[in-house]
Protein backbone atom coordinates (compact mmCIF):
# COMPACT_ATOMS: atom_id res chain seq x y z
CA UNK A 1 0.00 0.00 0.00
CA UNK A 2 2.91 2.36 0.82
CA UNK A 3 4.23 1.97 -2.72
CA UNK A 4 0.83 2.75 -4.23
CA UNK A 5 0.45 5.88 -2.06
CA UNK A 6 3.90 7.09 -3.17
CA UNK A 7 3.11 6.32 -6.80
CA UNK A 8 -0.19 8.22 -6.77
CA UNK A 9 1.46 11.15 -5.01
CA UNK A 10 4.16 11.30 -7.68
CA UNK A 11 1.38 11.41 -10.29
CA UNK A 12 0.14 14.63 -8.70
CA UNK A 13 -2.78 13.39 -6.59
CA UNK A 14 -3.32 15.06 -3.22
CA UNK A 15 -3.99 13.25 0.06
CA UNK A 16 -7.77 13.38 -0.26
CA UNK A 17 -7.67 12.04 -3.81
CA UNK A 18 -5.34 9.21 -2.78
CA UNK A 19 -7.67 8.40 0.13
CA UNK A 20 -10.64 8.10 -2.23
CA UNK A 21 -8.68 6.12 -4.82
CA UNK A 22 -7.38 3.53 -2.33
CA UNK A 23 -10.18 3.56 0.23
CA UNK A 24 -7.90 4.20 3.19
CA UNK A 25 -7.89 6.84 5.92
CA UNK A 26 -6.31 10.21 5.10
CA UNK A 27 -4.18 9.92 8.25
CA UNK A 28 -2.72 6.70 6.88
CA UNK A 29 -1.99 8.45 3.58
CA UNK A 30 -0.25 11.25 5.49
CA UNK A 31 1.79 8.75 7.52
CA UNK A 32 2.90 6.84 4.43
CA UNK A 33 3.84 10.02 2.58
CA UNK A 34 6.02 11.14 5.47
CA UNK A 35 7.96 7.82 5.54
CA UNK A 36 11.15 7.24 3.60
CA UNK A 37 11.92 3.83 2.13
CA UNK A 38 14.18 2.98 5.08
CA UNK A 39 11.54 4.08 7.61
CA UNK A 40 8.87 2.01 5.88
CA UNK A 41 11.03 -1.10 5.76
CA UNK A 42 11.87 -0.69 9.46
CA UNK A 43 8.18 -0.18 10.29
CA UNK A 44 7.01 -3.32 8.50
CA UNK A 45 9.78 -5.42 10.04
CA UNK A 46 8.77 -4.62 13.63
CA UNK A 47 6.46 -7.22 15.16
CA UNK A 48 2.97 -6.10 16.18
CA UNK A 49 1.34 -7.27 19.37
CA UNK A 50 -2.37 -7.83 19.21
CA UNK A 51 -4.35 -7.53 22.46
CA UNK A 52 -5.62 -10.75 23.96
CA UNK A 53 -9.37 -10.81 24.51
Amino acid sequence: MWYKVKELSSQGLNQSQIKLELGIDRGTVRKYLSMSVAQFLAWISTPRRMPKN
